[in-house]
């Protein structure tokens, strides 16, 4: 269907053409596949974020977004800490999520000194994270830690597993 299509029906004038071409178009749109990034495999997420988080002299945590094929909404950041801490409460990062409709959420934080091992706040912070997403229905994925050309992911060293 086009426009002289639809201005030669009785009762369509111009702007009402123009409006149904436009949904039209938007239909087509939304029925192609997504260009978003798929967030499947913690390499995924590290060569996502390494460029973007290794080379900072604070730690900042940031959560990845992600739809139910866990495909990429958005990028937050959702704190940035001190040299090499961060204070962050998990209700915060879960507001995030709900207010994108997110499925489900990877968390990940920088270490400054480029080392990716966990300290135990990581792991105490970890352990919230997983379980307050079973409990409110998003899943977190992973929390991964971005060091120098190096991630620790906790779901790869299986500490924590989502129940959802």
């Amino acid at each position: 269907t086009d426009y002289a299509t639809l201005i030669a029906l009785k009762g369509i004038k111009n702007a009402k053409a123009i409006t149904l071409l436009a949904a039209v178009e938007l239909n087509k749109r939304m029925m192609q596949p997504s260009n978003r990034l798929e967030m499947n495999h913690v390499e995924d997420v590290f060569h996502y974020l390494e460029p973007k988080l290794s080379h900072l002299s604070q730690e900042n945590l940031v959560i990845l977004i992600l739809d139910t094929k866990h495909r990429l909404i958005r990028m937050k950041t959702v704190f940035v800490g001190t040299l090499n801490t961060s204070i962050i409460s998990v209700r915060e990062i879960y507001q995030q999520a709900l207010a994108m409709n997110g499925a489900a959420i990877i968390c990940a934080h920088n270490h400054p000194s480029g080392m990716a091992m966990p300290s135990d706040a990581d792991m105490a912070f970890t352990e919230q994270l997983f379980v307050a997403g079973n409990l409110i229905g998003i899943e977190c994925l992973d929390h991964v830690i971005i060091g120098h050309h190096q991630y620790y992911s906790f779901k790869a060293k299986k500490l924590f597993e989502s129940d959802v």
